[in-house]
């Protein structure tokens, strides 16, 4: 049985969690969306993920690094990409310090997200 990539979006805009939800779903990929990173250590360690998406700043607060960082150090939640997404460039450039494997700043042209996505994907 092939299984479907498997995606994990964490941003506090609703549309945004949208628009990943509707073009990655039509490409055959199984999506989970989430407005806050509540929780997520446990979900990624008791739920399969092949890649996450992860806002830089969420409701306010510049967490997403010490999120991806925490992921990343951790043996049981560092099998995966995490691709940083902000609309502001200057949080962006300094994705590499918190071990991120890419970045997209928003907004976001969809055809090279879902480049950088699918190559992370296939590099697996």
């Amino acid at each position: 049985m092939i299984t479907k990539p498997t995606i994990l979006v964490i941003d506090d805009c609703e549309e945004i969690l949208e628009i990943f939800k509707l073009v990655f779903e039509a490409k055959g990929y199984e999506i989970t969306t989430k407005k806050s990173a509540i929780d997520i250590f446990t979900f990624v360690q008791d739920n399969k993920i092949d890649i996450l998406i992860l806002d830089i700043v969420l409701n306010g607060i510049t967490s997403g690094r010490h999120i991806c960082k925490g992921l990343k150090s951790n043996p049981l939640t560092n099998y995966f990409p995490i691709i940083l997404i902000s609309a502001s460039p200057e949080l962006l450039f300094d994705f590499r310090e918190c071990d991120a494997d890419g970045f997209i700043e928003k907004p976001f042209d969809l055809e090279v997200a879902i480049r950088k996505i699918d190559a992370l994907l296939k590099i697996r």
